[in-house]
């Protein structure tokens, strides 16, 4: 693969904190919301929660459907890169805008700037 630089069965061990974060409810959720408010959504979703792995030295990884994986490489101090991760997720909880979906639409709705997250292919 890409010219010989992977290999299958290949990888490389990496020292992290793992992240995956995703909305609750949200099969049921996608199966009741016309498309573009579902987009909407999760645009409101991604947001706050790249913004903050970003902020404390995360890497998102990838999107899976409304799943966010993203990982805190662990460098010397261990605990320090665990309590970066910690204060990620607490301000992640602080900056989505509501604690329900059901609030969350509404919230979206009504908010004048939408939270963005630009997604790389």
């Amino acid at each position: 693969m890409l010219d010989g630089q992977i290999r299958r069965g290949s990888g490389e061990i990496i020292r992290a904190v793992i992240w995956l974060c995703d909305i609750r409810g949200f099969t049921n959720l996608s199966e009741a919301l016309p498309n573009q408010d579902l987009i909407e959504l999760l645009n409101c979703y991604f947001g706050p929660m790249c913004d903050a792995v970003a902020a404390h030295g995360g890497e998102v990884l990838k999107f899976i459907g409304d799943a966010m994986l993203a990982i805190f490489p662990i460098g010397a101090d261990p605990p320090e890169t665990c309590a970066r991760a910690l204060i990620a997720a607490g301000h992640a909880e602080r900056h989505w805008p509501a604690k329900t979906t059901v609030a969350a639409v509404s919230a979206c709705r009504a908010s004048s700037t939408a939270w963005r997250c630009i997604l790389a292919t």
